[in-house]
């Protein structure tokens, strides 16, 4: 692996949603939304996560940070077990790990000021704080990420998506985290606000030595903030190596597909599309062996093997893929 101090281990981390049918609600199956990952991200950089919608991106961060109880494997955050953490021990953690979310609009409290929302964590994680410091750490975080002071006396409903979202950003600094997970937070921004919004991310982590779990289906937006990446389809990883080593030699053919349909304004650049046929599989009813092996264009017998699940082989340095031809890649 990279070197670095591991902030972030997961293994084989599995979170499955049951199927509830009949009038009695009984167990049918179930969801395999993410199934079986594993990852390390070092302190201070940023892993970006990228897939199409569906492929469990949203659930897996929110899994990492126990919003969503896992089924089963292992998450441990600075060596600390996040899964045996009870929840006074929990609460303490999640000072030190945040998140923001999505929509900017839906993830503020229309009822609460700018000031009562950012420092809603003080109140918390630490209570007993005299009002004067309250505020001057709610000023202090205003200004950090661009907003004037007079912010605080606002409404969500009297700011741009940009600006919510820097409001988003400001809560989830407040405490102080050493990580934050990115739930693929200018997707719902306009174009023109979300250079605005990345490099403020980025100042940020530079200025505050933080550590991000970047999502986005956005494969642009990916290569302009990540250092690492990791390709997800049907709840695993297929493919994780450095930004700059995915983009100019992806060898998944996941990877391949997604990479060949990034558009390129030069009508004179000829591109060879790679055009997967059939739909996604449903998480419900994967297929067996390798899980892209019914849409893949390199697909063999041996790919639908039930024996056959291919797990991340590092192919290159720091570059592993999850495919049976591995070594043919």
């Amino acid at each position: 692996m990279m070197q670095g101090e591991v902030l972030l281990d997961v293994k084989e981390l599995r979170t499955w949603f049951p199927i509830m049918r009949g009038v009695i609600r009984r167990k049918t199956g179930d969801i395999k939304a993410v199934d079986g990952v594993s990852l390390q991200i070092f302190k201070g950089e940023t892993f970006g996560l990228v897939g199409e919608s569906g492929c469990g991106k949203s659930t897996l961060g929110r899994s990492i940070l126990r919003l969503i109880e896992p089924t089963g494997g292992e998450v441990r955050f600075d060596g600390r077990d996040v899964r045996a953490c009870s929840s006074s021990e929990l609460r303490a953690l999640r000072k030190r790990m945040q998140i923001v979310f999505q929509d900017p609009y839906a993830s503020l409290n229309p009822r609460m000021t700018v000031r009562d929302i950012i420092r809603e964590p003080l109140h918390i994680h630490e209570p007993g704080i005299p009002q004067e410091e309250l505020d001057r750490r709610v000023c202090e975080v205003l200004e950090l990420v661009g907003l004037e002071q007079d912010a605080a006396l606002k409404y969500p409903h009297e700011f741009s998506g940009g600006q919510r979202q820097r409001i988003s950003i400001a809560r989830a600094l407040i405490l102080n985290p050493d990580f934050i997970f990115f739930d693929e937070p200018v997707s719902a921004l306009d174009v023109s606000v979300r250079s605005q919004v990345l490099n403020l991310i980025q100042e940020l982590q530079k200025s505050r030595n933080l550590t991000y779990l970047f999502i986005s289906h956005d494969l642009s937006v990916v290569k302009h903030i990540s250092d690492r990446v990791g390709v997800m389809y049907l709840g695993e990883l297929v493919e994780v190596a450095p930004k700059r080593t995915l983009f100019q030699n992806p060898l998944h053919p996941y990877t391949q597909a997604l990479m060949s349909a990034i558009p390129i304004p030069d009508p004179r650049v000829q591109i060879n599309r790679v055009v997967l046929g059939g739909d996604v599989p449903s998480p419900a009813d994967p297929p067996a062996g390798c899980r892209f092996h019914v849409r893949c264009p390199y697909a063999t017998e041996a790919c639908g093997s039930a024996d056959a699940r291919p797990k991340l082989v590092e192919l290159e340095q720091d570059h592993f893929v999850a495919c049976i031809r591995a070594g043919s890649l």
